[in-house]
């Protein structure tokens, strides 16, 4: 695979993820109670245990950024919570439906020990039964039908070769054999701007065929970069984080590999990372002052460390860069009044 198709691929995804995560603002009081609701009754679907409130994975910030839009809309609770458990699934919830799938998972074990126990008692009463002879005292026991015994045979060997179908590595190799094979035709589609979007389906097949790509080719900086692109889109915090540390440490004087790292870092919202993120940031601004996209991943890093003048004064400094954009500047102005309440409020 050349070097300028991962490129091309690498420029024409790059749009398709945020520079970094928006500082969230509220038109009324109740607004922000209810995605406040929201975000500590949704579950993380990487954490499990933890709310996407608390949770510092990249899909939850994601999901965050998403019931706040919904909620921005006018959407009510039960109409975010409706959109969430259809795209996730019950799980989701905290407290979820009962619908005859939750049902059939809680009733499960039930089942299961009534009909091993039936089956023990059924197997004990044959073996004990018995039979009496018309002409004589002597008692013999009376076998059980071989045809059930058959059946029975039958049966479990059609459950362990579904139970083997669905559980073993058949499957992923059959995934694998598949992305290896739709790995050209989906990065033309990416790069292709006339052609459709990819789905979440494609999205993951070509991650998978990135992978197996990068297993023979792994001193590729850009690969891993495309990969870690990828990883963002399918909000696969681990994926994207592990695949632009690899371009970073392969390429350290890279500005996308860096900056794609510290953006990684920025969105987990965890204290360990966004230092890591603001010390990779630092660098990459002396030497691209002006560089928009690396203004607002520095000024949201500070924002989220309670760095309240560094993110003002980078917020301006995108102010007087960004003219002409009347939609920018309204939304720079409101990220910066934002920090001066937050600021005013930790002064005082």
């Amino acid at each position: 695979m050349k070097n300028g198709l991962l490129a091309l691929l690498l420029m024409a995804l790059s749009f398709w993820v945020m520079a970094a995560p928006e500082v969230m603002t509220f038109q009324s009081e109740a607004q922000e109670q209810q995605y406040r609701q929201l975000t500590a009754e949704l579950r993380c679907p990487k954490c499990q245990n933890n709310s996407i409130a608390d949770s510092g994975s990249l899909i939850a910030a994601d999901l965050r950024q998403k019931v706040y839009q919904l909620t921005l809309q006018g959407k009510t609770r039960e109409q975010v919570v409706d959109y969430m458990v259809a795209r996730y699934g019950a799980f989701i919830s905290y407290d979820p439906p009962l619908t005859p799938v939750t049902l059939l998972l809680w009733m499960l074990p039930l089942l299961a020990v009534l009909a091993g126990g039936y089956a023990i008692y059924a197997r004990s009463r044959r073996r004990v039964r018995i039979a009496v002879r018309p002409d004589s005292a002597e008692t013999l026991p009376v076998r059980g039908n071989p045809w059930g015994l058959v059946a029975g045979i039958v049966m479990a060997l059609a459950v362990s070769g579904a139970a083997f179908y669905a559980t073993s590595g058949y499957r992923q190799v059959r995934d694998w054999q598949q992305a290896t094979r739709q790995l050209p035709e989906l990065m033309n589609r990416a790069i292709d701007s006339r052609a459709a979007p990819l789905t979440e389906k494609e999205l993951q097949t070509l991650a998978l065929g990135l992978r197996t790509h990068l297993a023979h080719d792994g001193d590729n900086p850009e690969g891993w970069m495309l990969l870690g692109r990828v990883g963002m889109m399918l909000n696969n915090a681990t994926l994207a984080t592990q695949a632009y540390g690899r371009a970073h440490a392969m390429a350290p004087e890279d500005l996308a590999a860096a900056s794609g790292y510290a953006d990684v870092l920025t969105r987990t919202d965890e204290p360990e990372a966004l230092q890591q993120a603001a010390g990779l940031l630092a660098p990459l601004l002396n030497a691209h002052p002006d560089n928009l996209r690396l203004l607002q991943l520095a000024a949201v890093n500070a924002y989220q460390q309670q760095q309240y003048s560094l993110a003002i004064a980078r917020w301006q400094r995108m102010l007087l860069l960004s003219e002409g954009d009347a939609a920018q500047r309204a939304d720079i102005e409101q990220k910066i009044a934002l920090a001066r309440q937050h600021q005013s409020v930790k002064q005082g």
